[in-house]
């Protein structure tokens, strides 16, 4: 029994796939019945094998890490952790942000000089260099994470604590405040508990907005601008959802949520359709 050296050819002229290939048998007996499939003495038979295994998704029941992060702030109207581009983990602790990288690296990045404030919401840029800081007190802060150094501080543009960032490119940075607020340096989004509206700050109208979003139940407490999608803003109200965040290395979101059952779900997009969930973390 020989191997048809020329299978890939034979395969290209029968229009097969690439992930398929063809071998090609020639005997004068039929092999035994353990091996293959009995074949008539001289016929030439194609037996095909897809190489392409089914992909698995795979959900870790069990930490990688566990990490000590002593004034960790438990409250679900808080965004104290978020990994940037560039594999590094910014985590919000009282009145101060550090920084953990893949290598055990720990730092500190931001130190308030008010003692009674908190950060309650950390979020990195696209770029993985800058950390946008929201604080209690309304301010928003903006870190250099390469030179340790504060770069900037909006403030005004909220009446109270702001629980919540996200950037829709290295430039627009989105935030949310615990006024009801969610103000764009581009666009200006409103949201009063139930109720989102976006405006064009361009316009000559202060008082018409472009959209309205009016499904929510109760008050939206998160925000993500979708990295594949930039017109899709996805803000999450109802319950109990703390945080979004999209994977932006595929069609995913995830997201948190609080009481009562303080879990995780992963759905695809679109449509998003839950995938998994774990309960009770």
């Amino acid at each position: 029994m020989s191997q048809c050296p020329d299978g890939h050819v034979v395969a290209s002229a029968a229009g097969l796939a690439n992930s398929s290939y063809v071998r090609a048998t020639h005997s004068t007996r039929p092999p035994s019945r353990d091996k293959f499939i009995p074949i008539r003495p001289r016929e030439m038979d194609f037996v095909f094998v897809n190489r392409i295994a089914p992909r698995r998704l795979y959900i870790p029941h069990n930490p990688e890490r566990i990490l000590d992060a002593p004034g960790i702030t438990d409250y679900y109207c808080f965004n104290v952790l978020d990994w940037g581009s560039k594999n590094v983990l910014a985590i919000a602790l009282e009145d101060k942000v550090h920084l953990w990288d893949a290598s055990n690296t720990v730092y500190q990045l931001a130190k308030l000089d008010e003692q009674t404030d908190l950060v309650m919401s950390v979020k990195w840029a696209l770029d993985g260099r800058r950390v946008a800081v929201g604080l209690y007190n309304s301010d928003v802060q903006l870190w250099d994470s390469v030179a340790n150094k504060l770069v900037n501080t909006l403030r005004g543009c909220h009446r109270s604590g702001v629980g919540a960032l996200d950037w829709n490119s290295n430039y627009i940075l989105t935030t949310r405040g615990m006024d009801g607020q969610i103000v764009n340096n581009e666009l200006t989004i409103r949201g009063k508990y139930n109720p989102v509206h976006i405006w064009d700050m361009t316009s000559n109208s202060p008082t018409q907005w472009l959209h309205r979003l009016q499904d929510h139940t109760t008050a939206d407490k998160a925000l993500a601008w979708c990295p594949f999608q930039k017109n899709l803003l996805v803000s999450g109200g109802g319950s109990q959802v703390c945080s979004l965040l999209w994977n932006r290395n595929g069609r995913e979101l995830l997201s948190s949520h609080g009481f009562p059952h303080n879990q995780l779900i992963l759905g695809k997009y679109p449509p998003i359709v839950n995938v998994a969930e774990s309960i009770n973390l």
